[in-house]
């Protein structure tokens, strides 16, 4: 992947989480210490629609590096006005990224934001977080990030790495980006990995629209076929035949391939090969069957104390099962190891 160097304002690396205010947590008994405690959702993983410089944005939370537990909770994002410190910070898939904390005792923020939080103030959360690896979306083009989809024109944050939480006031200034990109000295130059958003696949795209004009933007490579296959036949007729002949085939896969999990790769391999369905199919059974086997119990059976026939017998009572009762060989699996453990 390309790596290129950057100039960005440091206004376009801070993201506040306008919807859930900070948690002022209550002391529980038996802590060594009293002091308060604060819970944020410094950022949810959600997009952010319409950013002044990145278009819609997304930070992919699997991407982002906290380092160090304990890190700087700030006012504003000011290094001079310390509110106190997070004493743990966590990744969850579903509230996102999730700081806890302690306030200072010490400062005349830190004194000032829970003496205000107490009365009421919904403090808002924010993060500082500079992009290690970003991924461009086109417009007209869509990614998945956090299990959601953003559109383009847009940015994901594929790899990030977390430098310090801070306690805001209001939402976002609609004048950030104007003043951001007027102040050149608080520019910071970054290496970042540029990733390009890949191609729809063909397991991607609405079946319904599988035709030639889409082969040829989505899949050029096997249009070009096509067309060379039609123009050597000299007539537009096998040249439609074999559009969709291809089509139904790539169909045809596909509707098999939605019986199994984690077959992508196999299902475009095959697509790509020129596989017929039959084949398609024996390779996701033969995958399937291959993941069974390595998970399956190896001390099970009459056969327990040899691992390798153990599981061999383990499989063959499971294939016999599904044979006389059908549904999938997990569940068969299931049913004859518990047959097992039962005898």
């Amino acid at each position: 992947m390309p790596y290129k160097t950057e100039k960005i304002p440091k206004a376009a690396l801070k993201f506040r989480e306008e919807d859930v205010p900070v948690e002022i947590l209550a002391s529980q008994e038996g802590e060594k210490t009293k002091k308060r405690k604060f819970s944020m959702i410094a950022n949810s993983g959600r997009v952010m629609l319409n950013h002044w410089l990145w278009g819609n944005l997304a930070i992919d939370l699997s991407g982002v590096s906290i380092g160090r537990k304990k890190k700087p909770a700030l006012r504003e994002h000011n290094s001079n006005r310390i509110i106190g410190w997070t004493e743990g910070i966590n990744i969850d898939e579903k509230r996102g990224i999730v700081a806890e904390g302690i306030f200072s005792e010490k400062t005349e923020d830190g004194i000032q934001a829970l003496e205000l939080a107490d009365e009421g103030f919904p403090w808002q959360a924010s993060i500082y977080i500079p992009p290690l690896a970003i991924e461009r979306v086109k417009d007209g083009e869509t990614a998945e990030v956090n299990g959601r989809k953003i559109k383009g024109p847009g940015t994901i944050f594929r790899k990030s790495i977390l430098r310090e939480v801070s306690f805001c006031a209001l939402g976002a200034d609609e004048n950030t980006s104007a003043s951001a990109l007027k102040d050149k000295g608080d520019n910071i130059d970054l290496d970042v990995e540029i990733i390009e958003n890949k191609k729809k696949e063909v397991d991607n795209m609405e079946l319904t629209d599988l035709t030639l004009e889409m082969l040829k933007t989505e899949r050029s490579d096997l249009a070009e076929v096509l067309l060379k296959e039609g123009k050597e036949s000299g007539a537009k007729a096998n040249l439609d035949a074999g559009v969709k002949q291809e089509r139904e085939r790539a169909l045809a896969i596909l509707k098999e391939a939605k019986g199994f999990e984690g077959m992508g790769d196999i299902t475009n391999e095959a697509i790509e090969k020129g596989d017929s369905v039959e084949v398609a199919l024996g390779k996701f059974k033969d995958k399937r069957l291959a993941e069974l086997e390595k998970n399956a119990p190896s001390n099970l059976g009459p056969n327990a104390d040899d691992p390798e026939k153990g599981t061999k017998s383990h499989l063959d009572r499971a294939k016999a099962y599904q044979a006389e009762h059908g549904g999938s060989m997990t569940e068969a699996l299931k049913a004859t190891a518990e047959k097992t453990v039962k005898k």
